[in-house]
């Protein structure tokens, strides 16, 4: 894999499970990149800068010879996200910040991915 650090928005709504489905592949000859003994990371934030983790993604690797890793967010996490009070009933999102750190099988770790997580208020708990 190279440097090259991919942007991705997600859209989520507030109170429901998420998962994206990632394939990795080499960049220069498009075939899928073996992630066997890897490992993911992904957190979210309010910003880039502070430090305080509002949730976290989990992964599970489905396909590890062909690169195939699934990213996902519980409901019980997404609706216990704190978002600011909305007073009337036009629904905004909310914008926060996450990214994707892997780490391969020799211990190298690289960010691949990042970008906002907007996130769509809840009304039914």
């Amino acid at each position: 894999m190279s440097d090259k650090v991919k942007s991705y928005d997600i859209s989520l709504c507030q109170g429901s499970d998420y998962k994206l489905i990632i394939n990795l592949k080499d960049q220069t000859t498009g075939l899928p990149i073996d992630i066997t003994g890897w490992t993911f990371a992904s957190d979210i934030k309010k910003t880039i800068s502070t430090t305080t983790i509002e949730a976290s993604f989990t992964f599970l690797i489905t396909d590890a010879v062909n690169g195939v890793v699934e990213m996902s967010l519980d409901n019980a996490t997404s609706s216990a996200l704190l978002l600011p009070k909305q007073d009337k009933n036009i629904r905004t999102t909310i914008d926060y910040a996450y990214d994707v750190e892997r780490v391969d099988s020799l211990g190298d770790k690289q960010r691949f991915m990042q970008g906002l997580v907007k996130i769509s208020p809840e009304v039914t708990i």
